[in-house]
């Protein structure tokens, strides 16, 4: 009997799945003279558990429960074994079902049950990226811009066995952001939103990262990035960056003038031209006057 981490969601070890050691599992049932059978282990470095000496159970047969999620992990696909000399088969849950377990082993004298396997999915892939005022409106981040800090960024989708995914972060004080612990995705893979405009800002320039997808335009609000690949090789997805326009420009810290507007001034010469101009149209009709 196997425990089994599968990155890939199958249902038999292989590749690059790792068992997973320490993890408890509990069997519990009726023996065939109607007394009560409750054991418990934990798997080894290898993945592995085993129930030994077992008195033949009831008609209902045993079931196996692993009690706890392994930390790092998502429920993954859980396989019962098959059916052994009688013909009766066990039944597993479902990937949507916490905690997992495989009821309905019956199993005649001298019987073995094998191949009763609880996989898990890693949560240990990464999205990051920024957001920023991009001053020059070419969807990088370079030159005067800066981040934006204390926004909000979801990621949400399912994950590689259809489990609901729903997270949320927010950027630092330099507009960086960065999910971590999660599944691999499905293959429509996962949505980054930007609920909220950032104040005395326009929607700017929304660029995918490096593992693809597609960015809403300008006009489209909120800003987001769907089809987010997180499968297979895809561990890390970084450069997610949502940009922002910003009407005032940069401000002096920021390498720009002041974002408040100076209010126009005349020089000196232009304002004694100004009052020359002035004083001579006011003079004008007395001269026509005296002339009359």
């Amino acid at each position: 009997l196997r425990k089994a981490l599968l990155h890939l969601g199958q249902r038999v070890q292989q590749g690059a799945d790792l068992g997973l050691l320490g993890v408890p599992i509990v069997l519990s049932g009726t023996g065939w003279q109607g007394q009560s059978v409750s054991a418990s282990t934990t798997t080894d470095a290898d993945g592995n558990y085993s129930f030994i000496n077992l008195p033949q159970p009831n008609g209902l047969g045993y079931t196996i429960t692993q009690p706890l999620q392994p930390i790092n992990t998502v429920n993954g696909i859980t396989t019962a074994g098959p059916a052994v000399a009688n013909g009766v088969a066990c039944v597993a849950t479902s990937v949507s079902t916490v905690p997992s377990r495989i009821s309905g082993i019956v199993m005649p004298p001298g019987s073995h049950s094998v191949g009763n396997n609880f996989a898990e999915i890693a949560t240990d892939r990464r999205v990051s990226g920024r957001v920023y005022r991009d001053f020059d409106d070419n969807g990088i981040f370079n030159g005067a811009d800066i981040g934006v800090s204390g926004q909000t960024l979801e990621l949400t989708g399912l994950d590689i066995n259809g489990n609901p995914v729903s997270l949320t972060t927010t950027t630092l004080g330099d507009g960086t952001y960065v999910f971590t612990s999660v599944a691999q995705s499905n293959g429509a893979g996962y949505t980054i939103t930007q609920p909220n405009q950032p104040a005395d800002t326009q929607s700017g320039i929304t660029t995918v990262g490096s593992t693809g997808g597609t960015a809403t335009l300008k006009t489209s609000l909120p800003s987001r990035i769907a089809g987010l690949n997180l499968a297979g090789l895809n561990t890390v997805s970084a450069d997610n960056n949502f940009g922002e326009l910003d009407p005032r420009g940069p401000s002096p810290t920021d390498g720009g003038p002041d974002h408040i507007q100076s209010i126009p001034t005349l020089s000196g010469w232009a304002f004694l031209s100004l009052m020359a101009l002035i004083v001579g149209l006011g003079c004008w009709p007395m001269r026509h006057r005296i002339a009359a």
